[in-house]
């Protein structure tokens, strides 16, 4: 990534790149949580972490493939950020004040990345590298 990349495609790495890594902090926040509760069992945690950090890691190999300026990582960017929007809705429909708040946040990150997702000007991006490049268009 350089200085002439376009404004959308640099915010959709970092979108991508910031998601991936409040999952791995989320992930060991569960962690560490579990170590001092009494009802978590340490299989069920484990299990619960490793999913959350492969989810990380997809999401790291999606921003590895808007950084090489790969349209076709547009498509699970927006799958990604169709997920964000669920859990924020599904955060802001729990109890508390500090929940629904927390909820409204993920839901506008979602909602954010999705418009970003749709930009003409992101597409655009990832359509004009791939076409500079013969080896990626396969002619």
């Amino acid at each position: 990534m350089n200085s002439s990349t376009p404004w959308p495609l640099r915010a959709a790495i970092a979108w991508s790149a910031a998601e991936s890594v409040a999952l791995v902090a989320y992930a060991l926040a569960i962690g560490i949580a579990a170590r001092d509760s009494r009802g978590s069992s340490i299989t069920a945690t484990g299990w619960e972490m490793a999913v959350y950090l492969a989810f990380a890691a997809l999401i790291g190999f999606l921003c590895f493939g808007l950084i090489r300026r790969n349209s076709l990582a547009r498509t699970p960017f927006l799958v990604t950020q169709a997920f964000v929007v669920i859990v924020g809705w599904t955060v802001f429909s729990g109890d508390g004040g500090l929940t629904k708040a927390v909820g409204v946040i993920i839901l506008v990150v979602g909602v954010a990345g999705v418009l970003l997702g749709f930009s003409p000007a992101l597409a655009e991006a990832l359509e004009s590298d791939a076409s500079a490049d013969p080896d990626r268009t396969g002619r």
